[in-house]
């Protein structure tokens, strides 16, 4: 078990609640009941997909940060289901929803496991602009990362030195090599994912969000502060568009 394991201890709420997959996407009865909400210009020289911060939370936001509707998801980087919603929506999000400036889109790397853990430092490593794109990224390969996870190696890694068994997941998963083609190389990697401080403030970060969220699995979508209690990108639409998104 490595330190960053050890971290996660810290979190037993959150490994305990946080399956793959629910949410009831019932859309009969969502009827457009708000006004359509005006276009917001983006600021000069920029679209809203570009401009990206960090919030106080521990989330990454695009968008219009004064946006009507406030979209939060919370993702799991080893979840299906959070892969199909980001296959599903990605696209049409940025550019129906986000670029009209009528939407906010804030992604926060939920951990379910160590796994989660390892994949979400090396991808924090980059700038904060970078981390939605590459989420999606990533989500858009993830049956090859799947098929990664269950390589006979992985079985091995627990044999290993300690100081070592965060390296070799990274590199038998793929994701070293996955990361590096897209900017962040492998020594900056091995680096953020050593980092015990920054692994335990993203344990902090869990239990803040398990205190403050009703996360009973990933993704778990907010809407403007309150639970959508819908997974699928169709659904979640619907529900832009009735609040006035269109």
């Amino acid at each position: 078990m490595t330190r960053n394991f050890r971290l996660l201890a810290l979190t037993p709420l959150a490994l305990a609640l946080a399956a793959c997959g629910g949410g009831d996407d019932a859309t009969s009865g969502t009827e457009l009941t708000g006004e359509p909400i005006a276009e917001v210009p983006a600021p000069e020289g920029q679209t809203w997909t570009q401009v990206v911060t960090r919030t106080e939370e521990g989330g990454y936001l695009m968008g219009n940060p004064d946006a009507p509707i406030k979209l939060l998801e919370f993702a799991s980087l080893t979840c299906g289901a959070c892969a199909q919603f980001s296959q599903q929506s990605s696209e049409e999000l940025k550019s129906e929803f986000i670029e009209s400036g009528r939407v906010s889109f804030e992604y926060r790397n939920y951990l379910r496991g160590p796994q989660d853990l390892i994949a979400a430092q090396i991808m924090e490593c980059g700038a904060p602009e970078r981390v939605i794109p590459l989420a999606d990224q990533h989500y858009a390969r993830f049956d090859e990362f799947g098929q990664a996870l269950s390589d006979p190696r992985m079985q091995q890694i627990s044999s290993l030195p300690e100081d070592q068994q965060n390296a070799a997941f990274a590199e038998i998963s793929g994701l070293l090599d996955f990361f590096a083609q897209r900017g962040i190389s492998r020594d900056e990697a091995l680096s953020c994912i050593a980092d015990e401080a920054k692994a335990t403030q993203m344990a902090e970060q869990m239990q803040s969000w398990n205190s403050n969220y009703e996360i009973t699995g990933t993704p778990t979508i907010y809407i403007n502060g309150n639970p959508a209690g819908v997974t699928s990108w169709d659904a979640v639409k619907q529900r832009l568009e009735a609040m006035g998104a269109r």
